[in-house]
């Protein structure tokens, strides 16, 4: 349960309190007075930094994103190449959707994803964007192409864990990172299984 909050970052703690729910009750389990009442503060208290539940949802992805974003961050610290980087964040970013599948399913809901924050990110889907709708050549071996097929890709993986599609084959979210691996390029040993 979220703390209490003392004059401290209301909306931070608003945000957090929003994630409990999420994680407890889904997506649609979201409301405002609720969040509220877990940081012990009014109900009217939420209104002075979200103008409504939509507006919380759309800072709750922006906050989710940089939450994601710095645990790639650090997973990627050491990596001896952009490529190896780009390679680990897949892993990364795959294995979180896995652990945090209502979570996911918010951040890539287009009601609150904005694109519109001058991040890196951003930046990239700008200009796919921009390239995609300029009528030019696309090439695969473009690196912005190479780029997106790789995000496309993981964000693929990551979405059929986060719906509950693998789990529903039998394979369970810990098979993710396994998976991730693999599809990233690498060579996933066998899992020794005890009779």
């Amino acid at each position: 349960m979220a703390t209490s909050y003392h004059h401290g970052d209301l909306r931070r703690a608003l945000l957090d309190a929003t994630i409990e729910m999420i994680e407890e009750r889904g997506g649609n389990g979201v409301n405002m007075a609720e969040a509220a009442r877990r940081v012990g503060v009014s109900s009217g208290a939420p209104y002075k930094h979200f103008k409504d539940k939509d507006a919380l949802l759309c800072a709750l992805v922006e906050y989710i994103q940089k939450l994601v974003l710095s645990e790639i961050a650090d997973g990627t610290a050491s990596a001896e190449s952009p490529a190896e980087a780009f390679r680990l964040s897949g892993i990364i970013y795959t294995r979180w959707a896995a652990r945090h599948p209502e979570l996911f399913m918010i951040s890539m809901d287009p009601r609150y994803l904005r694109l519109d924050g001058g991040g890196e990110d951003d930046q990239f889907w700008r200009e796919v964007s921009s390239k995609v709708r300029s009528g030019g050549i696309l090439s695969p071996k473009d690196p912005l192409m190479e780029q997106l097929s790789g995000r496309v890709m993981i964000i693929g993986l990551a979405t059929l864990f986060a719906n509950g599609i693998m789990a529903k084959l039998g394979v369970d979210s810990a098979h993710a990172e396994r998976l991730a691996r693999v599809l990233t390029g690498e060579k996933v040993s066998a899992i020794n299984r005890k009779k």
